[in-house]
């Protein structure tokens, strides 16, 4: 087999495998805001850490700088439209919740609401941010999960080189 050079790293980045894909809620009552993401990823198993990289030019970063908390809430394939619209108009202009018809739902620990259509909420403490390139990673502590009934891992969306995906088979279970 021949590999041939990638000139623009950037682009070599986009052949790693896929990224989850999560509405990420911040903020409170009026303020809650939302923004899709697929920079997410495990930081520690013990104590159950996630973080999320989130660009400085985002309206969301400011409100995850100021809030100690936010959730990580994993859509399904039957809301792409309403997560891909997330992720291109600024919740400093419009309310995604209502423009997206997105239902606020109580969350079980934190303040910040969940999103009710989504098949996972991870409510977070947030508990360290740090700048790696064009993003900052804020990590929360896992302190609650809520699932619907029966959600399998291979419900949820993946991003992979400008595509969201489903997960595909398993080739070996551990």
């Amino acid at each position: 087999m021949t590999k041939e050079k990638i000139e623009d790293n950037r682009l070599g980045i986009r052949n790693m495998p896929a990224f989850p894909v999560g509405l990420i809620t911040v903020g409170k009552g009026k303020e809650a805001n939302i923004i899709t993401a697929a920079l997410i990823h495990v930081f520690s198993f013990d104590p159950p850490l996630i973080g999320i990289g989130i660009s400085p030019k985002r309206h969301s970063h400011g409100l995850l700088t100021k809030e100690d908390e936010f959730v990580v809430n994993i859509p399904g394939k039957d809301i792409l439209k309403e997560t891909l619209g997330c992720g291109t108009v600024s919740g400093s202009k419009v309310d995604k919740f209502e423009l997206h018809e997105l239902k606020k739902l109580d969350s079980r620990v934190v303040e910040t609401p969940s999103i009710e259509q989504c098949k996972v909420s991870l409510e977070c403490k947030k508990t360290d941010m740090f700048t790696t390139g064009d993003h900052d990673w804020f990590i929360g502590e896992v302190v609650m999960t809520v699932a619907d009934k029966g959600y399998k891992r291979g419900d949820g969306l993946l991003y992979w080189g400008g595509d969201f995906r489903l997960p595909g088979k398993v080739i070996k279970e551990r």
